[in-house]
């Protein structure tokens, strides 16, 4: 979804508001502004009832220029995918609207009848026969829609996705010949199934990406095909296992650029820009991203981009505006990586002190809710733990002793 800011005259209204090109808080300064909703209709229509206003006014438009998950499952806001809108053209499903109507496909099951991998092609025109004998029985008798197998592969053209640009030249020779993985899982949503029906027809003529916020139900068991490039995963025909959060290879070309040059970070750094538990949550996904960069770019050898790349995440992101959390102890280990000490045992402190801090609360909380706070505390001792051993790894004396001294006042058996 995304605001679309339109600019009317003094006195008009609907039809006569004209577009801006740009806009932002600059323009509006010392205007006396009115802002007017106004919406996007099933048509592809923006829409806003004819008015007037004495003043100068802001009308803000709400609609879709991406594919949003949490709609897809719906058959209007498929229709409106499948039309160019703006400069934006019409995605590639291969299902009509007859096939993923309300009532239709609303759940497809999956059946683990066939044992080896079948093609997603070859899933999706059985999906979508309305051949009886594509059909299992329901518990009322109606014919319910299925999939034979819960694993699945797509043949990758390496010479399309080159042209295309999917995957940069650092990686071409990563691309693999087919794509195969499993879904563990007895069930695919139409908004499931509409995901696949576009990967399977798409010819990688279009980028698809995950946001990497959304719940790991949505990613669909293709992990280890995701590119991170930002606040997003782009599906590419790259094996790369992994684990949950670290999934996926970095391009370190794009997310470098979009970390350190492309995205604007506003006044997060501001005292007095309050940052509350989902604004600060939110941004722990930036540092996580500043600590993958970081690891990726010194594998590659890029020292000194690592270290721009650390020093950015602690500018933008300190322990007063983003308290420390797991993706702050990649930091402190790339930090003595790269022979910057007193930068890691700086964070590796604030770390502990908000550990030991928080370990005091709960411990004194305990007295009257035994049984609360239990995996807050485990997770804090898991930073004490790892920190311990970071120091110890890396040599770091005094941090080390530090940090036993905490630990055996805190858990006397901890070593």
């Amino acid at each position: 979804r995304f605001m679309q800011p339109m600019l009317a005259k003094k006195g008009s209204g609907g039809a006569d508001a004209k577009q801006s090109v740009t806009m932002s808080g600059a323009d509006l300064a010392g205007l006396n502004l009115n802002f007017v909703m106004g919406l996007y209709d099933r048509s592809g229509r923006w829409s806003q009832p004819a008015h007037s206003h004495p003043y100068d006014e802001v009308m803000v438009f709400f609609g879709h220029n991406v594919s949003d998950l949490s709609y897809l499952g719906a058959d209007w806001y498929i229709e409106q995918m499948t039309r160019k809108a703006y400069n934006s053209d019409p995605l590639r499903f291969s299902m009509t609207r007859d096939q993923y109507i309300t009532g239709k496909r609303d759940v497809v099951y999956l059946v683990d009848q066939v044992k080896q991998p079948v093609a997603l092609k070859d899933a999706m025109e059985f999906v979508t026969s309305d051949d009886p004998r594509t059909k299992e029985k329901g518990n009322n008798g109606e014919p319910v829609a299925y999939i034979p197998a819960k694993g699945f592969y797509l043949p990758v053209d390496k010479e399309l996705v080159i042209k295309t640009s999917t995957v940069s030249k650092p990686y071409i020779g990563g691309i693999v010949p087919v794509m195969s993985w499993s879904m563990n899982r007895n069930l695919l949503t139409k908004s499931d199934l509409m995901m696949l029906d576009l990967l399977a027809y798409n010819d990688w003529t279009r980028p698809i990406y995950i946001a990497v916020t959304v719940g790991r139900e949505n990613y669909l068991d293709l992990d280890n095909y995701f590119q991170l490039e930002g606040l997003s995963y782009r599906i590419v025909p790259v094996s790369t296992p992994g684990e949950y959060p670290r999934l996926g290879y970095v391009d370190t070309d794009i997310l470098y650029d979009n970390m350190m040059n492309k995205f604007r970070w506003g006044n997060i750094t501001d005292p007095k820009v309050y940052l509350d538990e989902n604004n600060t949550r939110m941004l722990t996904n930036f540092r996580s991203n500043f600590g993958r960069l970081a690891e990726a770019l010194v594998a590659e050898g890029k020292i000194d981009s690592a270290r721009k790349a650390l020093d950015k995440c602690v500018e933008l992101l300190p322990q007063e505006r983003v308290p420390h959390n797991y993706f702050s102890l990649p930091i402190v280990e790339l930090y003595f990586k790269l022979n910057q000490p007193e930068q890691g045992k700086k964070i590796a402190q604030e770390i502990a002190s908000m550990a030991i801090s928080e370990l005091g609360y709960f411990n004194r909380l305990n007295r009257r809710f035994p049984s609360e706070a239990d995996y807050e505390k485990r997770l804090d001792y898991y930073y004490l733990m790892q920190l311990r051993n970071l120091a110890e790894h890396y040599d770091q004396k005094d941090l080390l002793a530090e940090l036993e001294s905490n630990l055996n006042k805190l858990l006397p058996e901890a070593k």
